[in-house]
């Protein structure tokens, strides 16, 4: 009978570190997933302030450009974002 209590007392043991081990690793996924979700956020403000601060980039132009030049420049600004805009797009359908 000891025999059977040692291997019992074994599986004991090997059962409980093999819950703690994954207490650990839900512990450390669940610090991966807020990790994550906060570079998604950061990403998310950065993207819309870099085009608040092209928007504001292109409205200081326009407003640089002479009266009678400011429909012209408006437009190529537009042109040039439309296009800028149809390269990132190729290149994400193309990776």
């Amino acid at each position: 009978m000891g025999l059977l209590q040692s291997a019992q007392a074994l599986l004991a043991s090997l059962l409980g570190l093999a819950r703690t081990r994954l207490e650990l690793f839900s512990t450390e996924l669940q610090e991966a997933l807020a990790r994550l979700v906060l570079l998604v956020i950061c990403a998310v403000v950065a993207v819309l302030l870099c085009a608040l601060a092209l928007g504001f980039a292109a409205v200081a132009v326009v407003m640089a450009a002479p009266p009678e030049q400011r429909v012209a420049v408006a437009a190529a600004l537009a042109l040039a974002f439309l296009a800028a805009a149809g390269v990132l797009a190729w290149r994400l359908q193309r990776d």
